[in-house]
């Protein structure tokens, strides 16, 4: 099945995860890494998932796949790498809370072979669309206090990253 990004997420993909130039930054993909390729990479995967989605009838669903590489820095990390006192609330969107490292800390987002993708299939069943992805695990929906139920801290998108050696 063809998997296609629509028209109205390639530019909040390209601002938040595809930054030019490749910072290392938290949430962005290094140098070299474009969605296409990422489709590509996880293609047989991609493809298997989606025809489990469709017998199940799930319209949408996420995947977490390892590029057995260094593929960007996450956006996220397990709380308990993070003092609380080094964290903020945070307001993700209308419907959902986080803990945010502050800005004025030493903390650096990691680099990750992980890569999430996010994808919904529409009535029809013509084509995929990739609504999201982004380096690092999944975080599950943006609903409620994303940070109390899957146990981790957001990264700022301008938060400096480790080093890409």
């Amino acid at each position: 099945m063809k998997i296609i990004v629509p028209n109205n997420q390639k530019p909040r993909l390209r601002n938040t995860h595809f930054r030019r130039p490749r910072l290392p930054q938290a949430g962005n993909f290094v140098p070299g890494i474009g969605w296409p390729n990422l489709v590509e990479m996880f293609r047989e995967k991609l493809d298997h998932q989606i025809n489990l989605a469709i017998a199940a009838d799930e319209l949408t669903f996420s995947i977490t796949l390892d590029a057995k590489e260094l593929i960007g820095w996450c956006g996220t990390v397990c709380e308990q790498q993070i003092p609380r006192e080094d964290t903020e609330t945070f307001t993700l969107n209308k419907r959902a809370t986080c803990r945010m490292i502050k800005r004025n800390t030493d903390h650096e987002a990691p680099l990750t072979t992980e890569v999430t993708f996010i994808i919904r299939i529409p009535k029809g069943n013509r084509v995929a669309l990739l609504e999201s992805l982004y380096p690092g695990q999944d975080v599950g929906k943006l609903e409620g206090d994303v940070s109390s139920r899957e146990k981790v801290v957001f990264f700022g998108f301008t938060h400096k990253g480790e080093a890409l050696v």
